[in-house]
């Protein structure tokens, strides 16, 4: 027995002699409070632990040179090292870019840590690093949930469309844009340089405040305010070259003129009936007679390689205890592509202004109460061509003619030197220098006044807040044409030169132009409170709001409403907000103006507590969820729509009818135009959000993930079940319904190697697919073609099962029986299309159209970034990807000679199967086709919309890359220069995409840009440096 004691003895003393020190202690924060779930990590090892619910901890370590990590969000990481110690009480030290990090919300602010709503926010750093001139065009790829979607560069007229969430609805699907807490009608183009904070607010928790205008989610942009500091002055100065990111490759006249005798063979022309003779083909080939047989690259010779792009900006920031100011103005001037002459007085170029100016002053009247006052001006000169010379719609677009002006049109100048013309009447170079002008002048003026007055005398954490704004916008455009004579070669090349003029050329002057104006008033008195009784943190908002806008002699536009929130955490671990927003609009019928739109939204904070104990690398884990009602006034059709409209019209009434009188007289005719809804409402939106937010090691690694579901219904909409014979247009209805469901991901990382060098990895990816639920459509419709089912803005056309060869035709050219009979255009010949017959009656026609390809607008975006800084260098570079997305090209883009137009490179790929008549050789390229055959009109039955002409346009885009260096700092305070960067950046230096004639970027479907009318897309080279005093 003694033995065994002894064994057992020995063993422990053993035991105890190599245990594992123990140490404990507690973490408190600023303020003294105990901080539960604060990671304590022993450095260099994966050991580690969370203070409890007191704050306190326990960790063994392995001896006493030890270093044991404390870290927690919000919080600047501690490091002590253990020594003799064994009990470790240590007090965090608030990091500003953490818990106290601001996140800008819907008629407030709140400290990140305690969001439970689903908002995405970038800073002026990741703005300013694109050079673009607009900033919605700076944001595509660096916000997850926002999809940007850019259709033209045209100077001062190049804001892109953008989408929160995708699209829930098909009437008007853009969020609210609130500047500086305020509705306004432009921020695109507010400089970069004056913007603290750009938030997107997503989730019905975050846009409930807004009620009836937050279905589509909310865009809040923040300028910069002064602080208390030594007066502070920056300066920046950007120089930079802008050149298309796509242009069309056309074809030169020697290959377009035997492509174009091809299409006449292809329609049945005899030989004698060609175009083009050889004596005219080999002039084209050897380029002998420029003149009788020119060969213009139109592209080259009207839009520059390179225009220019330049901006300045100057800031001021400063302020004492009482007072605080930031004062900012801006120039930008953006030049056009076109080579246009110089004349002495007037320039005939695309061209875009833009002066800036604001100042944000804030004083403290008393300790209690606070006057903010901000003043902003934008002062915006367009300038583009005036007419083209086309008739019609061709106007609208003044890259028209370079689509459609074949290469052996004419000369830009003939042999006398006057400007050429050609059997179409065009001259591209001088549709953009020899009809004049169009300038338009925008003036904004937008001010507000805030008065901030703390009520902790009735009860501590009360404050009263009055806002008052008016914003004037006053536009003028004014039109100054001329004419230019154009001469047309008509004598043979070995006559002597005569022409035939057309026109005369006339002084510029002014020939018209408009002048509106705009206006708004808003005004909004808020009850804050926020406090804390211990553990439990309580914040409450009461709030109402009037706004009046007047377009010119309109009747008002005017709303109103209340808002309310409510939050309440517990131990800043359990967190639970209420909004409500309850807004009227004078566009709805008495009784039906007035809308509530609540929201419930809570969040655990898990790493608060001691679930995560084991796991000390995850340093933060918060999980939160919301659901809630908005809506959207922003429906579409006319105002009024509750009262019946009346057309008043003279008319020659016939004696047949039932009129007055008696003969044929001119009379006065009052028709009912349009029959009441007074059941008329805006839509709303059923939604749920479920986020989950973490950070891991020592918060180098942090993560989020975002799943939605959005119903939305009463939507508004023509009633098209209703036959025609009614005998009236019947009112429109809100019967439509969607379901927008998806998820969002973003990966950032950041940590440092060594001393110096410090490096960074985001990743961010966004879904959104909707789906119509329920639109009302003609009761005789095809199953397969309703748009119930489909995504909003899906495309439908005909399915391409191939080309017809010559085998599946018999000697006279009737197609084979074994196909169906196509009503698609002209009867098809051998190398058109082959079209499925989807419902099987033995005929192709408008019922086998299908739904074909995406939506026009991504499914999914990626943005990558990343970067790194070392020694005063620095790098960063940004990719941004979208895919699940189609675009139709149709016209000048894409079929041969449409309108008589021009041939690119991919109609060389076109199918072809003829003998030469002028070189006797066999054409064949039915083996390599991927283009149909050519046709020299337009009644093709190859040009429709199909699934072969539907382009695939997802696309990857090297959309921002940049390299600076810092100078050092000791070289420069002789001049009192405290900080001077200069840097190279680029935007959209690189497009990966199938599609080729234009960027892949854009609507996809309809109006200028199908057919490369569009200003295009463009990449900017910029070199630029900022100094600060």
């Amino acid at each position: 027995m003694k033995k065994t004691l002894l064994i057992l003895l020995t063993f422990f003393l053993f035991t105890n002699a190599f245990s594992q020190p123990v140490i404990t202690g507690m973490v408190l924060d600023e303020n003294g409070i105990s901080m539960p779930g604060v990671s304590v990590l022993i450095k260099g090892t994966s050991i580690g632990t969370i203070t409890d619910f007191n704050g306190k901890f326990s960790i063994k370590i392995d001896h006493k040179d030890a270093v044991l990590v404390f870290s927690f969000i919000g919080y600047s990481p501690s490091e002590i090292t253990v020594g003799n110690q064994t009990s470790i009480n240590i007090k965090m030290v608030p990091d500003m870019v953490g818990l106290d990090e601001v996140v800008i919300v819907g008629y407030g602010s709140q400290k990140k840590v305690s969001v439970v709503g689903a908002i995405s926010t970038i800073t002026t750093k990741g703005l300013v690093q694109s050079p673009a001139a607009n900033i919605s065009n700076a944001l595509a790829g660096r916000l997850t949930g926002l999809t940007t979607v850019q259709n033209t560069g045209q100077p001062g007229k190049d804001d892109a469309s953008l989408y929160i969430r995708g699209r829930s609805t098909w009437v008007n699907a853009s969020p609210l844009y609130i500047v500086d807490g305020v509705e306004r009608e432009s921020y695109t183009q507010v400089d970069a340089n004056e913007i603290e904070y750009f938030s997107i607010l997503k989730d019905a928790s975050a846009t409930a405040v807004y009620g009836v205008r937050g279905a589509n989610g909310v865009i809040i942009i923040t300028t910069k305010r002064g602080k208390e500091q030594k007066p502070e002055v920056s300066l920046s100065a950007q120089y930079g070259l802008q050149q298309p990111t796509r242009l069309p490759n056309y074809l030169q006249s020697y290959e377009t003129a035997l492509l174009r005798n091809e299409s006449f063979i292809n329609d049945g022309y005899t030989d004698d009936q060609l175009p083009f003779q050889p004596a005219a083909l080999e002039a084209f080939r050897t380029h002998s007679d420029p003149y009788h047989y020119p060969d213009v690259d139109w592209y080259d010779e009207v839009i520059r390689k390179f225009s220019p792009q330049s901006q300045y900006n100057v800031n001021i920031k400063g302020g004492t205890k009482t007072a605080r100011y930031f004062l900012s103005t801006g120039y930008l001037n953006q030049e056009g592509l076109f080579n246009t002459q110089k004349h002495n007085d007037y320039n005939t170029n695309f061209r875009y202004d833009r002066f800036n100016f604001r100042s944000n002053l804030d004083i403290d009247v008393s300790k209690d109460l606070t006057f903010s006052v901000t003043i902003a001006a934008r002062l915006e000169d367009t300038n583009e061509p005036g007419s083209t010379g086309y008739s019609g719609a061709e106007n609208q677009a003044s890259f028209a003619p370079l689509t459609r002006t074949p290469p052996y049109e004419t000369p830009i100048f003939q042999k006398n030197g006057k400007p050429g013309v050609g059997p179409s009447g065009a001259n591209p170079w001088l549709s953009v220098n020899g009809y004049g002008y169009t300038r338009n002048k925008k003036d904004v003026v937008e001010s507000l006044v805030n008065l901030n007055y703390k009520l902790d005398k009735l009860t501590k954490g009360l404050s009263a807040k009055a806002l008052l704004s008016y914003d004037s916008y006053f536009i003028e455009q004014k039109r100054y044409s001329k004419k230019t004579a154009t001469y047309r070669l008509d004598s043979g090349p070995d006559e002597e030169d005569s022409y035939t003029v057309f026109g005369e050329d006339t002084e510029l002057k002014y020939d018209g132009g408009y002048i509106s104006d705009f206006s708004k008033s808003y005004f909004e008195g808020s009850l804050n409170y926020s406090r804390s009784f211990g553990i439990h943190n309580v914040t409450g908002l009461l709030l109402g709001n009037m706004e009046s806008k007047s377009y010119g002699d309109d009747i008002p536009y005017r709303n109103m409403g209340l808002v309310s929130r409510l939050t309440y955490d517990y131990a800043d671990s359990y967190i639970a907000e209420f909004n409500m927003g309850y807004n009227g609009s004078e566009n709805f019928a008495r009784g039906k103006r007035f809308g509530l739109f609540p929201s419930l939204s809570v969040g655990w904070i898990i790493s608060h507590g001691n679930l995560l104990e084991k796991l000390p690398f995850i340093n933060f884990m918060k999980l939160r969820m919301s659901y809630g009602l908005v809506g959207n006034d922003k429906i579409g059709g006319d105002r009024f729509m509750y009262s019946e409209e009346y057309s008043y019209r003279d008319s020659w009434v016939s004696p047949s009818l039932p009129y007055f009188g008696t003969s044929a007289i001119e009379s006065q005719i009052v028709t009912l135009s349009r029959i009441a809804n007074p059941d008329l409402t805006w839509e709303k939106a059923n939604k749920f959000n479920f986020g989950l937010e973490t950070n891991f090691w020592e918060n180098k690694l942090n993560t989020s993930v975002d799943v939605f579901l959005e119903y939305r219904k009463d939507i508004l909409m023509d009633r098209n079940s209703i036959p025609r014979y009614l005998g009236v247009k019947p009112p429109a209805g809100n019967i439509g319904k969607t379901r927008n469901s998806g998820c969002e991901v973003e990966i950032k990382y950041r940590d440092k190697i060594g001393e110096d060098f410090n490096f960074w990895v985001n990743v961010n990816y966004s879904f959104a697919k909707n789906i119509i639920i329920y639109k009302d459509e003609p009761e005789n419709k095809l199953q397969w073609q309703k748009e119930e089912g489909q995504s909003i803005g899906q495309f439908y056309g005909y399915k391409v099962l191939g080309f017809f060869d010559i085998t599946d035709f018999d000697g006279n050219g009737v197609l084979n029986e074994k196909y169906p009979l196509q009503l698609v255009g002209e009867a098809p010949k051998p190398g058109d299309f082959i079209y499925a017959d989807i419902n099987g009656d033995k005929v192709v026609d408008d019922r086998d159209k299908l739904p074909i390809g995406y939506s026009d607008i991504p499914e999914s975006t990626i943005g990558f970034s990343y970067g790194f800084d070392w020694k005063g260098f620095d790098f960063s570079m940004m990719w941004q990807a979208a895919y699940h997305v189609s675009l139709n090209i149709s016209s000048e883009s894409l079929y041969e000679f449409c309108e008589g137009g021009r041939v690119q490179d991919f109609h060389k790929g076109r199918w072809a199967y003829y003998t030469d008549p002028f070189t006797g050789e066999l054409v064949d390229t039915r083996a390599t086709a991927t283009y149909p055959r050519l046709h020299s009109q337009s009644s093709s039955p190859n040009w429709t919309i199909n699934d072969f002409f539907l382009y695939n346009s997802s696309y990857l885009k090297l959309r921002n890359i940049e390299i600076g260096y810092e100078l050092p700092i000791k070289q420069l305070a002789v001049l009192g220069i405290s900080k001077m960067r200069v840097y190279l950046n680029g935007n959209n230096l690189l497009t990966f995409s199938e599609v080729k004639q234009v960027d892949p970027e854009g609507p996809g479907y309809g109006g200028n840009r199908e057919r490369g009318w569009n200003y295009p897309q463009l990449a900017i080279y910029n070199l630029g440096i900022n100094v600060t005093f």
